[in-house]
C-alpha cells in the first residue's frame, strides 16, 4: 500500500475543476490561465518566503551545530528579497479588470484556509497532528535513505 492520499486528490481535483468553471463563467474562457496562475503564483512566493523563514528558525531551534550563516541566513534572504520584485509587479501597475481582484482573492483564500486550520485544531487535533506525523516520518525516512544518487553514465 502506497498510502496515496485518494480523497485528499480526488478533492483538489473538484475544487480545480469547480475553479475553471467558474472563472470561465464569470470572466471568460480567456482569463482562466490569467487568472489563476495569478493566484498559484502569489500562493508560490508567499510558500518560498515562509520556507525561507522557516528554515532558518528549524535549523537554529533542532540541528544548531549545522547552522550556517550562508546557507540558513544569507540565501533565504536573498531568495526572498528576489521574489518581492514579482510580487511587486502583480500589483502595479493596477492589472485590468478581472485580473485586479486576484490580490484580493488570494488573501481571502489565505484567511479561509487559516480559519479552517484553527477549527480543526480544536475539533479534531488528532487530524492536524496526523498529518504532521505523517509529513515528518516522510522527512526522516527520506533522510535515512539517504539524497538519491546520479548516475553519471545516465547524464
Amino acid at each position: 500500500m502506497h498510502k496515496t492520499p485518494i480523497v485528499a486528490v480526488h478533492v483538489e481535483q473538484i475544487f480545480q475543476i469547480v475553479s475553471f468553471l467558474l472563472v470561465g463563467i464569470f470572466f471568460g474562457a480567456s482569463q482562466i490561465f490569467g487568472f489563476l496562475g495569478t493566484i498559484a503564483t502569489l500562493a508560490v512566493i508567499v510558500l518560498y518566503v515562509l520556507a525561507n523563514f522557516a528554515l532558518t528558525t528549524f535549523v537554529r531551534r533542532e540541528h544548531r551545530a549545522d547552522f550556517n550563516l550562508w546557507q540558513h541566513v544569507i540565501l533565504p534572504v536573498l531568495g526572498t528579497l528576489l521574489l518581492l520584485p514579482v510580487m511587486f509587479v502583480t500589483f502595479w501597475p493596477i492589472p485590468p479588470y478581472p485580473l485586479n481582484l486576484t490580490p484580493y482573492i488570494f488573501v481571502a483564500m489565505m484567511i479561509v484556509g487559516f480559519v479552517v486550520m484553527k477549527v480543526l485544531e480544536v475539533r479534531r487535533p488528532q487530524a492536524l497532528a496526523k498529518g504532521s506525523a505523517m509529513l515528518i516520518s516522510t522527512v526522516e525516512t527520506e533522510a535515512q535513505a539517504g539524497e538519491p544518487q546520479i548516475n553519471e553514465t545516465s547524464a
